[in-house]
């Protein structure tokens, strides 16, 4: 057999290698292949193990990797091994047994076995702490074995020993140890009660407890042979010790031990008992293998390989065969069943369906590739104008171009397959998009609560948009500078504030039957003003010393005459401003108002005469002008100015004209008002 097994190995090698063709194996010769590498392994004859794993590739892929990594830990053993370095080399060797379903090798025991026969021999009395610490880890490692085993003396032996070379060196392994001594002996003594009352009349129900019992013993390992006959009585107890009993509870070793307690007398031939152990042995190999669905194709061929051993067991009832075969259709559903449902939580649909049908108990050759998608080119074209407009931070149109290009690969095997090869590329969809939205979200919320003046949980708002890992990080901090200058302009409350001025300007009088000169005119007071920095209307009211004097001017332009005028100047104005400015800038303005001037002293002199007048009933109660202009000023809390360029017309006209004016032309009315230009100014430090 195994020549034949060799052969076909080195023929498939040759296929592989000519044809880049893989087999297509419908029957149990994986596992046979399986078997005999194993049996490689287990001997140490990597090379040839992994020859037969190369010659069935890829469904040995995962155990072709393994066997080169143990062949490595061998060759590394044997080196130390061969240096004296004893300890390092049992490190090496025992790693072995970490690797996924291969559990402990002969051929690496074999050479702990060694190591350990060298480090506990006669010359040891050099042995040192760190060489001492990993003979009796080892040491307690073997008494945990027979222990298992039943092998209460072997168990004993080893512990001692482990506690001969441990000592007091680590807390753990001398726990391990102590514990180990202490289950030994109360495992002997449970033994030596049950042979002693065992030679007793026992009934099933004080002999199932009797075996139960070793249970209670803290720390002890599970027992498979005490736990066989443990299952045992309580078959006989419950009447189901019968083969087709066994065999419909799918109890194996309690159908092999009634067949082999009883091959007497049902005249069962040794074969039979043999075939049974091997299916027995498979059974317990599938339950290793069959939790990683990298091994589904050997774990298929395992399956065809004891259907196809019970079928062809002739001395065994139908109805017994029947209820083997139906266990194994049963292990076989459940455990393709859990292989498809893996598949299809890792979006792999098409080797979901491959699985669901042979759970079904359709032949599928899992290598097979799936046709592929019609929708293919499209969608790749599609991913490129994906990732464009995620570069250019457009994640909504990334997602909707990307729904697109999915749906257009229908529901072909490759679909999920393909996506899952983009699923980063989906991820940075998703997450860009939940960022977008949160942002948005954020900005929404922030600005809302900067309209109902709740500035504090505004600002917080503003600070989480910050720490948000955006595409656009730029645009995100514009938004969140200006959202915190628009708070905390917001913060700054509506102020009434009085401050100084004063202005120096000209006065160029507009008379109807004379000619003037421009004059000069100078003011100074004090201002009450409304000043909101939110709204665009500021108020100013003001109340100043208005002084101006101007000259009449004959046709050569020499002066005839000097006007002289003073009196309050009482102004009402608004200031027209931008909304929302920052008190601590300095902001521009255009100003609208109304003066009205209360004359207090008048005073005309004709040089030509040397006449003078000071006869203030001439001018009306009021003087009116509209004033225009436009400035710049700073407003704080506590400090403000300003500077601007004012322009006053009169309106109304200056002189009273019910009185006869004879500073202009005696006994005619004149009409006459201010055109005024000035320079005006003003502070405050409170």
């Amino acid at each position: 057999m195994r020549v034949v097994i060799y052969v076909i190995a080195g023929m498939f090698l040759w296929i592989n290698s000519g044809m880049a063709q893989k087999p297509v194996n419908k029957s149990g010769e994986l596992w046979a292949v399986w078997e005999e590498a194993e049996k490689k392994l287990e001997a140490g004859q990597f090379d040839n193990a992994i020859v037969l794993y190369r010659a069935y590739e890829p469904s040995f892929s995962y155990r072709l990797k393994q066997a080169e990594g143990l062949k490595k830990l061998y060759i590394e053993g044997q080196r130390l091994q061969k240096a004296g370095k004893y300890p390092e080399a049992i490190n090496v060797y025992k790693k072995h047994r970490n690797f996924e379903g291969v559990g402990s090798l002969t051929a690496f025991d074999t050479k702990i076995e060694e190591c350990i026969a060298q480090m506990a021999g006669p010359n040891n009395s050099g042995t040192k702490d760190f060489e001492r610490r990993i003979l009796a880890s080892e040491l307690a490692y073997k008494g945990q074995k027979k222990l298992r085993d039943l092998d209460t003396l072997g168990a004993e032996r080893d512990y001692s020993m482990a506690k001969k070379y441990g000592g007091n060196f680590s807390a753990t392994l001398k726990e391990q140890y102590e514990e180990g001594l202490k289950i030994t002996r109360e495992l002997r003594e449970w033994g030596k009660k049950y042979r002693m009352l065992k030679t007793q009349k026992l009934s099933l129900e004080q002999e199932k407890e009797l075996l139960e019992s070793y249970r209670r013993i803290k720390g002890v390992p599970v027992i498979n042979t005490v736990e066989t006959k443990t299952k045992e009585i309580i078959a006989k107890i419950e009447g189901s010790n019968s083969m087709l009993s066994y065999a419909q509870n799918c109890e194996t070793d309690l159908l092999l031990n009634y067949i082999s307690q009883n091959q007497s007398q049902l005249a069962y031939s040794q074969s039979l008992v043999n075939t049974l152990s091997q299916y027995k042995s498979i059974q317990y190999k599938i339950g290793m293998l069959k939790s990683s669905a990298e091994n589904s194709r050997t774990v298929k061929s395992a399956y065809f390989s004891i259907d196809s051993m019970v079928r062809s067991i002739k001395e065994l009832p139908e109805d017994v065969k029947a209820s083997l075969e139906e266990c194994i259709r049963n292990d076989k559903t459940r455990t393709f069943e859990a292989y498809a449902d893996q598949a299809r939580k890792s979006g792999n649909v098409s080797v979901a369906r491959k699985y669901e049908a042979i759970a079904q108990g359709q032949e599928v050759n899992i290598d097979a590739a799936p046709a592929p998608c019609a929708g293919a080119p499209a969608f790749n074209r599609g991913i490129i104008i994906v990732r464009e407009h995620l570069k250019a931070c457009k994640p909504s149109e990334a997602k909707r171009i990307w729904d697109n290009i999915s749906r257009q690969l229908g529901n072909c095997e490759q679909k999920n397959d393909l996506l899952e090869s983009y699923q980063s590329l989906q991820d940075s969809i998703s997450q860009m998009g939940a960022t977008a939205r949160t942002l948005e979200g954020y900005l929404t919320d922030a600005k809302k609560l900067t309209q109902d003046k709740k500035f504090e949980e505004a600002r917080l708002k503003y600070q989480q948009m910050a720490a948000l890992d955006v595409c656009n990080g730029a645009e995100r901090d514009q938004e969140v500078r200006k959202g915190l200058a628009e708070i905390k302009s917001r913060e700054i409350r509506p102020m009434y504030r009085i401050g100084l001025t004063g202005s120096v300007g000209t006065n160029k009088p507009a008379y109807s039957n004379r000619r003037l000169s421009y004059g000069l005119v100078t003011t100074g007071g004090i201002d009450a003003s409304f000043i909101d920095h939110h709204n665009p209307i500021d108020v100013v009211a003001s109340a100043e010393y208005f002084n101006s004097f101007y000259y009449a001017l004959d046709n050569e332009a020499y002066t005839t005459a000097r006007y002289k005028l003073e009196g309050a100047s009482l102004s009402l104005a608004v200031k027209l401003h931008l909304s929302n400015t920052n008190p601590n800038k300095i902001r521009p303005y255009i100003k609208i108002g109304r003066e009205e001037i209360i004359p207090v002293n008048y005073e005309y002199e004709n040089y030509a005469t040397s006449v003078i007048v000071k006869d203030r009933k001439q001018l009306k109660k009021t003087v009116s002008s509209i004033i225009g202009g436009f400035g710049l000023e700073m407003q704080r809390k506590h400090f403000g100015f300003f500077i601007e360029g004012s322009l006053n017309y009169g309106i109304g006209g200056l002189y009273n004209k019910s009185i006869a004016n004879q500073n202009i032309n005696t006994n005619t009315p004149s009409g006459a008002y201010f055109r005024r230009a000035a320079g005006r100014f003003g502070f405050r430090f409170w």
